[in-house]
């Protein structure tokens, strides 16, 4: 399916099903400074398996974008590896690469690409969002320029399932708000990561992973070449942090707090490391291995290196 001119004010799809049916390896296209769109997905199933479906955008403008959407109640499939990229243009409200959009289903969302190369996006950016009981893991999101006005993430999960090995790359672009790799509600965050060497930052928050009400393990957040006003975590969580990481380099200026493990509500602090490396960082506030905010938990063998 392609686009280059013209307005739709319903949605646009690559390809769609109101059935059971799998909806795999559409694209859509979309391009022209004329071109008007409200929605535009690569693809769509109600409880179909939604995967390797592509969404290319360029000079247009549309309300939101999603590379495949799974919308059924109850669905067990899964929504993967479908790509989202932005080259120029115009969002008004958000780009996702992959979702399930159903309190109810199973599934997981899984290998989503989103790439912003550049454009202008309005409101949030996620390669993976999981509103049902599944996972969100080993989403990507990549941005070498353009402006976004809204949260950033790699994986995002709204259940109990686990939110892992999500990614998120940023070497250019204007970022208004926070950034996080992996994003859970009361699963475990594990293994997500954020890389940053280039750009132009204003949020509150960068978190390799973070977990409202679950743990979180193992995620990483390397920050180099960039000014932020804000806190830098590598894993924060409501129920514990274990062996996370935060790397600061080559005079990344951050005015605020850094630190590898952090936890708000209960849980042990436990094995989490912070470095700044030799090509140097600033930090104005404090710079901290692992720190336990509850009144209750042990913090134990964390490690600063500077």
């Amino acid at each position: 399916m392609n686009v280059s001119g013209g307005t739709v004010n319903g949605t646009t799809y690559g390809g769609t099903t109101q059935g059971i049916g799998s909806v795999k390896t559409n694209r859509a296209t979309v391009s022209g400074t004329a071109t008007v769109l409200h929605d535009v997905l690569g693809g769509r199933s109600m409880t179909g398996e939604v995967s390797g479906n592509i969404l290319d955008f360029k000079e247009a403008t549309a309300d939101n974008l999603t590379g495949g959407r799974l919308a059924g109640m109850n669905a067990a499939a899964n929504a993967a590896s479908n790509t989202v990229t932005v080259t120029s243009g115009t969002v008004n409200q958000d780009v996702r690469g992959g979702e399930i959009i159903a309190p109810s289903a199973t599934g997981n969302v899984s290998g989503n690409k989103v790439n912003i190369n550049n454009g202008t996006i309005n409101g949030t950016v996620t390669a993976g969002y999981n509103m049902g009981t599944g996972k969100a893991d080993g989403n990507e999101l990549r941005i070498t320029n353009g402006s976004i006005a809204g949260v950033v993430t790699g994986g995002h999960g709204t259940q109990t399932g686990e939110v892992s090995g999500n990614t998120v790359d940023i070497t250019g672009g204007t970022l208004s708000g926070s950034i996080r790799g992996g994003f859970a509600y009361d699963g475990k965050a594990s293994a997500n990561t954020v890389t940053i060497t280039g750009g132009t930052l204003s949020g509150s928050t960068i978190v390799g992973g973070f977990s409202a009400n679950g743990a979180a393990a193992d995620n990483t957040a390397t920050v180099g070449g960039v000014s932020f006003t804000g806190d830098i975590m590598g894993g924060s969580a409501g129920a514990g942090a274990d062996k996370n990481k935060v790397f600061l380099k080559n005079g990344a200026n951050i005015t605020g707090n850094a630190y590898a493990g952090l936890v708000g509500n209960g849980g042990d602090v436990t094995g989490n490391e912070l470095t700044i490396e030799a090509s140097g960082a600033t930090v104005t506030d404090d710079a901290v291995g692992g720190r336990n905010n509850a009144a209750a938990g042990d913090v134990t063998d964390n490690k600063a290196y500077m």
